[in-house]
């Protein structure tokens, strides 16, 4: 049904809010990137950052580093 409605697979548009969630925390506060990692729920920041990567192509310190405001 979602797919149908958005044109996009439901676990793509979860992948989409918690990517844009992500960029949000690595750029606007100083938290670590394993509290943030903890707070978008994934289980150890390993994983988010092999995610975020996936989904973004850059490693979540990197983005930070070019990105923070």
């Amino acid at each position: 049904m979602v797919k149908e409605v958005t044109g996009m697979p439901a676990l793509e548009i979860i992948h989409r809010m918690l990517i844009s969630r992500a960029k949000v925390e690595l750029t606007t506060t100083n938290k670590p990137i394993s509290e943030i990692a903890l707070d978008l729920g994934f289980t150890d920041p390993y994983t988010f950052s092999h995610f975020f990567k996936k989904q973004s192509g850059m490693n979540p310190t990197d983005f930070r580093n070019n990105y923070q405001e």
